[in-house]
C-alpha cells in the first residue's frame, strides 16, 4: 500500500494508481484530479477517511478485472463525479462510500457490469444546476444507515437508470 503523503498537491492533472500486485493507494487528503485518473491492472483507489475525490476529468483502466480495481474508501469518504463525458466505475469488493455526488452536466457516471457493490454511508447525491445521469447497471449498491443517520437517495434531477440491485438499511 501506497499512500498520497503531503506531496500530492490538491489538484493534479494525472493521477495513475499502480500495482503490479493488487496494491492500493490511499490518499491522505482530498484532491482533484483534471485530467486523467489511470488505474493499471488490479489497483485501487482509496479516497481515505474524510476526504473528497473530485473527477471533472477522464477515469481510464488497463485491463480491469471485476472486484478486484477500481474504487473504495471508507464510511466518511466523498466521490464527486463532475465531468461532461460518461465516467465509466469500478469498486473494488468490499468498497465503502460516504457520499456519491453526481455533478454531471451531460452524460452518465456508469457502474461497470463486472464492478463489484458498493455501501454508501451517507447517500447519493444530484446537483440540481446539472442533468447528468447515474447508470448503476444492476450491481448492488447499498445506503448503510447507522444508529446516528439514515442514509438517503437524494433528489434525481439527472437520471438514474438500471436501478433494480439497491438495498436500503435501516
Amino acid at each position: 500500500n501506497q499512500t498520497s503523503g503531503n506531496a500530492l498537491p490538491s489538484t493534479v492533472a494525472r493521477l495513475d494508481a499502480v500495482s503490479s500486485d493488487g496494491g492500493t493507494l490511499t490518499l491522505s487528503g482530498s484532491v482533484t484530479v483534471t485530467n486523467t485518473l489511470f488505474f493499471n491492472n488490479n489497483a485501487s483507489l482509496n479516497i481515505g477517511n474524510n476526504n473528497i475525490l473530485t473527477l471533472p476529468g477522464s477515469i481510464s483502466y488497463g485491463a480491469p478485472t471485476g472486484g478486484l480495481i477500481g474504487f473504495t474508501g471508507t464510511p466518511s469518504s466523498e466521490l464527486v463525479l463532475s465531468s461532461g463525458a460518461l465516467q465509466t466505475l469500478y469498486f473494488k469488493t468490499g468498497a465503502a462510500l460516504g457520499k456519491l455526488v453526481i455533478n454531471k452536466s451531460a452524460q452518465f457516471a456508469t457502474l461497470n457490469t463486472n464492478s463489484a457493490g458498493v455501501d454508501i454511508y451517507t447517500g447519493i447525491e444530484f446537483n440540481p444546476a446539472n442533468l447528468g445521469g447515474l447508470n448503476l447497471n444492476n450491481r448492488p449498491v447499498t445506503l448503510k444507515s447507522i444508529y446516528t443517520q439514515t442514509a438517503y437517495l437524494g433528489r434525481i434531477y439527472g437520471t438514474l437508470s438500471n436501478a433494480s440491485n439497491i438495498t436500503v438499511e435501516r
